[in-house]
């Protein structure tokens, strides 16, 4: 049996996707110490955790994986429906990537308070833990993988549009970027529901 635990990074920002960090254990003998909530520590500890995580997987002790909603479909659907989506296909991945299937799932966590309907469509409970990435330490892990994945999709893109230092404020609603915004419009990136009066 496998647990599976889950964060996500990006929720609220105005542009750019959200990101859902997932990872699968195995075995949890391994060293945890250190590992915490990504909003918690630096862009260069989380950089350095990540590494760790790859080392792990590596090292058969876990999978890991991400997914990705970009803003468009935010738009189209909501961050409701977002995440939902997220859920459902980032548990079929994982256990598609790692070779097990639902039944062979001992528990699921993640860090909120509601599964978006994802455990109905499953057909497996997802444990809903709030701040779950501070208390559990996979859930932490997942919200290193997450944030850090997401930061350096945001840094890419920060290239295509330099003026708006995407990969600075990762397209957080700074005063800079809300700004910009008013002066220049959105750009492919920007979740245009998420923009009220500044366009």
């Amino acid at each position: 049996m496998v647990s599976i635990y889950i964060d996500e990074a990006g929720r609220g920002p105005l542009a750019g996707p959200i990101c859902l960090g997932i990872i699968l254990e195995l075995n949890n003998n391994y060293d945890n110490v250190g590992f915490a909530d990504s909003k918690k520590i630096s862009e260069k500890k989380r950089e350095i955790f990540f590494e760790k995580i790859e080392e792990l997987k590596n090292s058969g002790f876990l999978f890991f994986n991400y997914k990705f909603v970009h803003n468009n479909f935010i738009d189209k659907y909501g961050v409701s429906a977002s995440m939902k989506k997220l859920l459902v296909s980032g548990i079929k991945g994982i256990l598609k990537q790692s070779s097990f299937s639902m039944s062979q799932v001992n528990y699921i966590y993640f860090d909120g308070n509601t599964d978006f309907g994802a455990s109905k469509e499953l057909g497996i409970k997802i444990n809903t833990i709030k701040s779950g990435d501070s208390k559990v330490v996979q859930i932490g892990m997942a919200s290193i993988v997450a944030k850090v994945v997401r930061d350096l999709y945001m840094k890419k893109i920060d290239s295509l549009y330099p003026d708006y230092q995407l990969g600075k404020n990762k397209g957080y609603g700074t005063l800079y970027h809300r700004n910009i915004i008013k002066e220049k419009g959105p750009t492919i990136y920007h979740r245009k529901t998420f923009l009220k009066n500044l366009i």
